[in-house]
């Protein structure tokens, strides 16, 4: 009897196992601590007998591996761990006052930043009380006429998942969904009215005020309504949440770098009517060149570089993501162009960056055809400048490229022909010091000085000589803080700034 009690536990169990697909099963493969928790998620759903959230848990689980939270916790100068959570406070301002006792118990004080999976860490009661709720909020917003267009597809991506980006995960959907009860009635425009002015009266955007010292990349859904301030993809982050509690699909539209100004942006996506809308709670529009805009989505994406290329092959930042796609063509206008390579690399993608606070940053990737590659849906008004990553290092990769709303031109110095150039001053563009010395330098693989000028007194212009056509020049003064923008002369001596 042990011995037939046996085979039939083990029965069962290959049997229960075998109804997970093959996804969840290579998920759970990932991790070697946390399985029993996420089975027992998995199997709760299964015995509901409930198709939604047999599919909803599935599609998490799935999807769980690529996931992360990056946070910290606060140490004494032993390096050991002093007890403190700032949600436990009422206030912020409480929450300070609590630290700033726990410093003169302690002394001082420093941030130990540590990162860790959610397939190894996420809890069966908290994957299951965010799928019962996920599912009861979208099927009551889908049973009235204004979220009816919405998908399940949408459902999956963009209600169900418990987190945004890199953020703690807590308990947001009750909060957030007592806080912003009546913020979505299906009429778009009032309801993004009201809901922009809700986040701009209860946070503050402290982009170019304060600086975060924590090593706290993104704030988590509590921490946001607890400190009331942040940066713009706090911002964004809180429309997200706001939106989902109330089943209405958002997520985070991601401008990695402006392509012709310093810094990025945040902004949102939403599909709370029969429309799918755009939501920005710190910008009026989009009025300047970005270099991508994509959207962050929980599933990982086939297209995505990290997809198909290991990341030791990837420039560091949001490419070595998996879990986004190409929305730029929402924004902007964009085109296609191809680049001639430069030979003997052996990589198999290449990268495009642009100018931003005086660095290369990369923004987009493209498969090496041979000795050419092709860049899909990149924003015009902009100049692209095409390198490999070899050895964790950016190598030009070609000759940069000035994609046009108009024209387009590989940007590559003819050393052959040379003139003179007489930079002008322009309002909000350009404006000489007296006595300060402007360097001109030329892109040839990297920024290289031509020469050198000093402005003198009533200096309204300079003129350069022995200047290449068809190069990409740069004028950079002595107080330089690394925000000169890039420009080409054309034949007629205009100038164009990218």
């Amino acid at each position: 009897m042990k011995h037939l009690l046996f085979v039939c536990l083990a029965s069962c169990g290959l049997t229960s196992l075998a109804q997970y697909n093959s996804r969840v099963q290579a998920a759970l493969g990932q991790t070697a601590t946390n399985q029993a928790e996420l089975k027992k998620a998995i199997g709760h759903f299964y015995r509901s007998g409930d198709s939604l959230k047999i599919k909803s848990i599935n599609f998490l689980v799935e999807h769980m591996p690529i996931h992360n939270t990056y946070t910290y916790y606060w140490a004494d100068k032993n390096g050991k761990r002093v007890d403190y959570n700032e949600l436990g406070y009422r206030t912020f301002n409480d929450a300070v006052i609590a630290f700033n006792a726990l410093k003169a118990q302690h002394g001082e004080l420093h941030p130990v930043a540590y990162a860790y999976r959610d397939i190894d860490s996420m809890k069966a009661g908290y994957l299951i009380d965010n799928v019962e709720q996920a599912c009861k909020v979208w099927r009551s917003y889908r049973s009235t006429k204004k979220g009816a267009s919405i998908s399940e597809r949408d459902f999956y991506e963009y209600i169900l998942p418990y987190r945004v980006d890199v953020e703690a995960v807590t308990n947001w959907r009750d909060i957030y969904g007592a806080r912003f009860k009546n913020s979505f009635t299906g009429n778009f425009y009032n309801d993004s009215i009201r809901l922009r002015q809700y986040i701009n009266d209860n946070f503050k955007n402290l982009y170019n005020i304060e600086n975060r010292t924590e090593p706290l990349p993104r704030l988590s859904a509590l921490q946001i309504l607890l400190r009331q301030k942040g940066y713009c993809e706090d911002m964004a982050d809180m429309a997200v949440f706001a939106a989902r509690s109330q089943g209405v699909p958002a997520t985070i539209d991601n401008v990695p770098a402006w392509a012709t100004s310093t810094g990025r942006h945040f902004t949102n996506y939403m599909h709370a009517d029969d429309k799918r809308r755009h939501f920005d709670a710190a910008l009026d529009s989009m009025i300047r060149e970005p270099g991508k805009v994509v959207r962050t989505t929980y599933s990982q994406q086939p297209d995505a570089v990290a997809s198909w290329l290991d990341s030791s092959q990837i420039p560091p930042g949001f490419l070595r993501l998996k879990n986004y796609k190409d929305v730029t063509h929402e924004y902007w206008q964009t085109g296609d162009f191809t680049i001639n390579l430069f030979p003997n690399a052996t990589t198999k993608a290449v990268y495009v960056g642009v100018m931003n606070n005086g660095n290369l940053v990369p923004i987009w990737y493209a498969k090496k055809q041979g000795n050419r590659a092709t860049f899909k849906n990149m924003s015009k008004g902009v100049v692209y400048f095409p390198f490999y990553f070899e050895n964790h290092k950016a190598v030009a990769a070609g000759h940069p490229f000035a994609l046009g709303y108009k024209n387009s031109a590989e940007l590559k110095p003819d050393q052959a022909r040379m003139r003179k150039v007489v930079i002008k001053e322009q309002e909000k563009y350009l404006k000489y010091r007296a006595l300060k010395k402007y360097q001109l330098l030329i892109w040839d693989n990297q920024w290289k000085k031509h020469s050198e000028l000093l402005a003198p007194e009533g200096c309204t212009q300079l003129v350069f000589d022995n200047v290449p056509h068809n190069a990409l020049l740069l004028l950079r003064p002595e107080y330089s803080q690394g925000k000169e923008r890039p420009f080409i002369i054309l034949e007629n001596g205009e100038r164009v700034w990218w």
